[in-house]
């Protein structure tokens, strides 16, 4: 392969992984087909390098909301002031972390292997939740909620339907921005929250597929630093265009927008 496509096509590879990871697809799957068949990469190497740059989305995370997690730590030292906003949202990122790896690794254990290749239809049936969410807020119309009346009801539901990402076909992101939003929260609110307290069960999730997988990467080649450069700057950029543009749409409307791209998929 003539070095420059190639450079340009492990480049896509980059822009893919940090433009489908925020979106309500699996992206996963398109890092699979795409390695295997534009790259040639062999199936289980490819899987292990879809894990891989799914890694670079915890950076980006990382980086964009790095002044808020700077003061969610920052309030670990604070105890006196356990009542601050910032305590209480690492008291909730730490509840739906726990949730969420209860009811995952039950899934990701119990019932992903009988699915694995039944994602379409999951997909299929995550835009149509995510439908019927878009439809209920329009016709409820109900007063947008803020950030400080999270309570544990809120975020044991999120916990639940956060670890339904760990089955094929459903994304993560998408699912938990719609849980935020069928519980009222408006679009912004819904998507900082979900990027949030996305993190340590991203990160968690990367770990359990990395020990499971025997990750075959044993090098770190200039192509494969490259795609993961690329995904992370990607990443950043679509979380700011999220959080600065998404954000000002109405809920019911990003919930509709969003049923669409895995309805559409699941019938590709």
């Amino acid at each position: 392969m003539n070095s420059i496509i190639s450079f340009f096509l492990w480049v896509l590879l980059g822009v893919l992984q940090g433009s489908l990871e925020w979106l309500p697809i699996s992206s996963k799957t398109f890092l699979l087909i795409y390695s295997h068949q534009v790259l040639g990469i062999p199936s289980e190497i490819s899987y292990d390098l879809s894990l891989f740059l799914q890694s670079s989305s915890v950076v980006a995370l990382l980086i964009f909301f790095r002044r808020d997690l700077y003061q969610i730590l920052i309030s670990l030292r604070k105890r006196s002031d356990q009542n601050s906003p910032e305590y209480n949202m690492l008291y909730f990122i730490f509840l739906v972390t726990l949730v969420t790896g209860l009811i995952g690794l039950s899934l990701y254990f119990l019932v992903k292997p009988l699915l694995i290749d039944y994602y379409r239809q999951l997909m299929f049936l995550a835009g149509c939740f995510i439908f019927i969410t878009g439809i209920t807020r329009y016709y409820l119309r109900t007063s947008d909620r803020s950030i400080t009346s999270l309570n544990v009801k809120d975020v044991l539901i999120i916990g639940f339907l956060q670890a339904f990402s760990v089955l094929p076909g459903v994304s993560r992101s998408g699912i938990t921005i719609i849980g935020f939003i069928l519980l009222g929260f408006n679009t912004q609110n819904s998507i900082y929250l979900s990027f949030l307290m996305g993190i340590p069960v991203l990160f968690g999730s990367l770990l359990l597929e990395y020990f499971i997988s025997d990750l075959i990467l044993s090098s770190l080649t200039f192509h494969l630093i490259l795609s993961y450069t690329v995904s992370i700057i990607v990443s950043v950029i679509m979380i700011f265009v999220f959080m600065k543009y998404l954000s000002r749409l109405p809920p019911y409307f990003i919930a509709l927008l969003f049923s669409t791209m895995p309805i559409l998929t699941s019938l590709l």
